[in-house]
């Protein structure tokens, strides 16, 4: 059970690298807000993440990967979301990570998520609407030769519903066995990958890229795939920080992505992880 949550909290926490110092002085920073993210695996529940924001200025950022989790985790928040009258409530799992199993959520329906900051009482929210999964019918990873380093190349396949546009996310990860004394986080590399049903609406489609990893894949190497079918606004936030030139993730300063938090940063998705760990072949 701690090597799925594991996973499933990774997805959350994939950022891109860490800005280096700069010779500036004198530069107001805004006041620091929750940052929130969230994923459902149906065989294990709803995780949803809670940071506080850090500027680029922060002396947090000089930090390791993981120490910087650990820095800006918020513990204590009351978590919940609601539809209608109806309350699921969060329960924390990790610093700055709130689960629940009832992922049994409507179709079409549209849900608001509620963070109550521990520190100031200030409440987070944000809606999001619940879209029923899309199921693989195949996926593999092939080892591809580039210059001295080996990459992979991943083919998903899938049947798309059919309405009138669909938005898709793939998102690849090395695979290692958790160690039990070890850290909950890695700051192995995750790589995310989306596209859309464009000119294939309602068709079987055969989805190839090619999966980076800084220290490359070689054949018999295990992947994390994960793959989900996604809103436009998430689609549009993900774009957003995949065309970011700064490399600045969404937990530094400036925050200009697309988002449906209010009082807050980040994004709240109803998105469902479906999760294949499998092996690169030759």
């Amino acid at each position: 059970m701690k090597q799925v949550v594991t996973y499933l909290i990774l997805s959350l926490f994939a950022w891109a690298c860490i800005p280096e110092d700069l010779p500036i002085e004198n530069i107001p920073q805004a006041s620091p807000r929750l940052v929130v993210s969230s994923a459902i695996r149906p065989e294990i529940g709803m995780a949803v993440t809670v940071t506080r924001s850090v500027s680029a200025l922060d002396g947090a950022t000089q930090l390791e990967p993981e120490q910087l989790i650990s820095a800006i985790a918020v513990s204590g928040a009351n978590v919940r979301m609601v539809k209608n009258d109806d309350f699921i409530t969060f329960q924390e799992l990790f610093p700055g990570v709130y689960g629940t199993q009832e992922t049994d959520l409507e179709n079409n329906v549209e849900y608001e998520l509620l963070v109550t900051n521990p520190n100031n009482n200030v409440t987070t929210k944000a809606k999001s609407t619940y879209k029923k999964p899309v199921s693989l019918i195949h996926v593999d990873a092939k080892a591809v030769k580039a210059t001295s380093d080996s990459l992979a190349e991943v083919t998903v396949v899938f049947f798309d519903d059919g309405s009138e546009k669909n938005w898709y996310m793939a998102t690849t990860q090395p695979f290692s066995e958790p160690d039990d004394d070890g850290p909950l986080l890695s700051d192995e590399d995750v790589f995310t990958h989306i596209f859309t049903d464009e000119g294939k609406n309602g068709e079987r489609i055969i989805e190839s890229f090619i999966a980076l990893d800084f220290d490359g894949y070689e054949v018999g190497d295990s992947v994390i795939v994960a793959f989900s079918s996604i809103s436009k606004d998430y689609y549009d936030f993900l774009d957003a920080r995949e065309n970011d030139l700064t490399g600045v993730e969404f937990l530094y300063e400036p925050y200009n992505y697309p988002t449906n938090v209010e009082n807050g940063y980040g994004f709240f998705s109803l998105h469902v992880i479906e999760q294949h760990i499998i092996r690169v072949l030759p």
